[in-house]
């Protein structure tokens, strides 16, 4: 009678018939050492052909082919692939002051660029970063910054201090933010293309808005924020750690902090500048080139630039090539606005197609002031966030007999 082989047995027979370890040491150091090989070639080589070009891409693959066979098997950690390199968030152009700015706890100079990670300190000095067709921005004296995001929309996270931000306008999505981030809550303030100072105290948040339209909420997953519109002249201010009590919107000019100019400082001239004895310098004299940004000439023939608000209601101009038209009967206030969002919607929202009646329905919540203008609008539920800032105009421009809070129910369909 046979013996029934025990555990040991048949682990000692599965042992003898594997094949022998391979020499993973040995298999690792050649690989490394060819990889070596092309690239000492493709350094030495003056320019890339079509050959150059197949040994790279060898020496990738052969590095990827490592990486993930040695990282299955435990012996060398794996570390995540970057598909491209990200873009700049902005690069310093200029540090304004005496002090210095740190990235990354470490003193930069001119040409530094950002990218998601960085945190931004100014010291005793304003660093201003400029992202070409993009947006200038500057972290004022003692203001500290992270970038979030650099692709796509630039998203700035305010740790303290103050950023102001001159952003070029997009006819799609968000050009710029600045986050404000709590223990309790987040807030994001989005912008389309604008002009805008964001300060923080604490939770306390004070954004002056001297140009277009802000959209102030919670940061979506993804896509554009949806919150409260604001359009220019605005000083804003709220609690960035209880977003849901509210906002405080003074649309008054004088309230506004003025807008800073971005532009980096120039440099004075080294050379030095004649003046005739009996040509004395005056303050009022026009300035030496290379000393600083000279004021813009103002004629007395030059009107004032509109606001916004005043952009969207001024009349066009009369033409005597244009025929008369009858001036049509003036809408109320509340029928205006109504008009205004069902226009904006049909030019930006595909409706349905034929046969397929969609119906878009919300309610715009309003705050007038006592001057009957619009302090503040709010979609329930939002809009999409072209709609909303295409309705902006109307709304901020739209007067209203009573001061208090309005509501208009919206509905959109075909």
């Amino acid at each position: 009678m046979s013996k029934k082989p025990t555990l040991d047995d048949l682990v000692r027979d599965e042992r003898r018939r594997a094949p022998n370890e391979p020499d993973w040491a040995a298999m690792e150091s050649k690989l490394f050492a060819r990889i070596d090989e092309a690239e000492a070639a493709e350094v030495a080589r003056p320019r890339l052909g079509g050959r150059g070009w197949a040994a790279a891409a060898g020496a990738l693959a052969l590095a990827a082919s490592a990486m993930l066979f040695f990282g299955r098997r435990g012996e060398l950690p794996v570390e995540s692939a970057t598909l491209g390199a990200e873009p700049s968030a902005g690069t310093l152009s200029a540090v304004d002051g005496a002090g210095q700015v740190l990235v990354g706890g470490q003193p930069v100079q001119a040409g530094r660029g950002l990218v998601p990670g960085d945190r931004v300190d100014a010291q005793g000095a304003r660093g201003l970063f400029e992202n070409a067709g993009k947006v200038t921005f500057a972290v004022e004296d003692q203001s500290r910054v992270r970038v979030d995001r650099s692709r796509g929309t630039v998203i700035l996270a305010l740790e303290s201090g103050a950023v102001e931000a001159a952003v070029v306008p997009v006819s799609q999505g968000e050009a710029f933010a600045v986050d404000v981030p709590t223990a309790r809550d987040r807030v994001r303030v989005a912008v389309h293309g604008t002009h805008l100072r964001v300060a923080r105290e604490g939770d306390r948040v004070v954004v002056d808005l001297t140009e277009g339209v802000v959209s102030i909420g919670r940061p979506p997953r993804e896509g554009s924020t949806y919150g409260t519109l604001v359009v220019a002249p605005a000083h804003i201010e709220l609690d960035a750690s209880r977003l849901d009590a509210g906002i405080t919107v003074d649309h008054a000019t004088e309230h506004v902090r003025k807008a800073a100019s971005l532009a980096a400082p120039k440099v004075a001239s080294a050379a030095p500048v004649h003046v005739d004895d009996h040509e004395p310098a005056s303050p009022t004299s026009s300035p030496r080139p290379g000393v600083g940004p000279a004021p813009r000439p103002k004629t007395t023939d030059e009107s004032p630039r509109p606001t916004p608000t005043e952009a969207t209601s001024a009349p066009p101009p009369a033409s005597a090539s244009v025929a008369p038209v009858a001036a049509k009967p003036e809408l109320k206030p509340k029928d205006a606005v109504v008009q205004a969002v069902r226009s904006c919607v049909a030019s930006r929202v595909q409706l349905g197609q034929q046969g397929v009646r969609v119906t878009v329905s919300s309610t715009l919540h309003l705050r007038v002031g006592a001057n009957g203008s619009v302090e503040s609008a709010r979609f329930d539920p939002p809009l999409d966030p072209e709609v909303q800032t295409c309705a902006a105009a109307t709304i901020y421009a739209t007067r209203f007999g009573d001061p208090g809070p309005v509501t208009i129910p919206i509905e959109v369909g075909r």
